[in-house]
Parts: C-alpha cells; sequence; structure tokens
C-alpha cells in the first residue's frame, strides 16, 4: 500500500469515527440537544441553511436517510420529553 492509499484509508476512517460521535438531534454538533438545534433544522428545512455531513446525521432522527418534518417533529417530541 503506498502513501496515498494510506492517507486515504486513515481518510475514511476518520470520518467514521467522527460520524459515530454524533448525537442524535445534535443538529449543531455542540455535544447536546436543545431548542437551538431545533431552530437550526427549521431553517434547514426552509432552504436558508446548510448542515455538514455530521449534522445531517444528528439531524435525521429517525434514521430513514432524509430530513424532513417529520424529523422536525421528533426532535420536538425528544425535547419535549416524549
Amino acid at each position: 500500500m503506498n502513501i496515498d492509499n494510506k492517507r486515504i484509508l486513515t481518510e475514511k476512517i476518520t470520518g467514521i469515527i467522527d460520524a459515530l460521535k454524533g448525537i442524535l438531534g445534535d443538529v449543531n454538533s455542540d455535544g447536546k440537544v436543545d431548542t437551538v438545534d431545533l431552530a437550526q433544522l427549521k431553517l434547514y428545512l426552509a432552504g436558508l441553511t446548510d448542515l455538514s455531513e455530521i449534522s445531517k446525521d444528528g439531524a435525521d432522527i429517525n434514521a430513514d436517510g432524509g430530513i424532513d418534518t417529520t424529523d422536525l417533529a421528533s426532535l420536538k417530541l425528544k425535547l419535549a420529553g416524549l
């Protein structure tokens, strides 16, 4: 394996580890789930902001591979403790 292949493999592994560190519902990647995440998700769904890949993983609450109003409703319920 040459140096370039090792670098690519290391980057892929690092990306996987970073994704696993994400917290479901933590849309702004600050390590907690709160109303700031709710606001960020609303802005994203309105097309007013973009999300990083890790943020997208946190925003996909129902883990269906997409981010939509179902995730927004799920985040609202999570914040309400339901």
